[in-house]
């Protein structure tokens, strides 16, 4: 197994998308986007790349997520333990481009983060909160988080 592989239960669904700078993205039932991010560390690069996907979701999948309410995203950290100040701001400015009802909630996977990179995870919280009247729920296990939101792999192809 190669370092660019994801992680379990994720290493058993089908790969929707896979991109070396950041990690793998699927696109799930009742407009639920999950993210497994490969990287240790978050670049400017990296959240643009990942900020990318979630662009062409809201495109391609935006009548199934106007119906839902808006994409549900569980992000899993469980490989990233710090992250640029660059890669924070662009994560901010990314968002804020968004419709206010783009997103109805999100779930961050943060077990093994540094104080620094959760403080940073809790002030997209917060800005989460402030503009889109939604919050990030933070758990230690990907499993837990897939389970609270009923998310299973995903089997048919994504457009993304």
């Amino acid at each position: 197994m190669t370092a660019f592989a994801p992680l379990p239960p994720f290493d058993h669904w089908p790969v929707h998308v896979a991109d070396p700078r950041f990690g793998f993205v699927w696109y799930c039932d009742d407009a639920t986007l999950v993210a497994h991010w490969a990287c240790a560390h978050l670049t400017e690069d990296a959240v643009n790349a990942y900020q990318d996907v979630v662009d062409r979701a809201l495109g391609r999948y935006a009548d199934e997520i106007r119906r839902a309410g808006g994409l549900h995203i569980i992000q899993d950290f469980r490989r990233t333990t710090s992250h640029d100040s660059a890669a924070r701001r662009t994560w901010q400015a990314r968002m804020n481009r968004r419709k206010r009802d783009y997103i109805r909630g999100a779930t961050a996977v943060v077990p093994n983060a540094s104080p620094l990179f959760k403080m940073a995870v809790s002030g997209i919280n917060m800005l989460a909160a402030l503009n889109f009247g939604s919050s990030i729920d933070l758990i230690d296990d990907i499993e837990t988080a897939l389970r609270k939101h009923g998310v299973r792999a995903p089997r048919a192809p994504s457009l993304l």
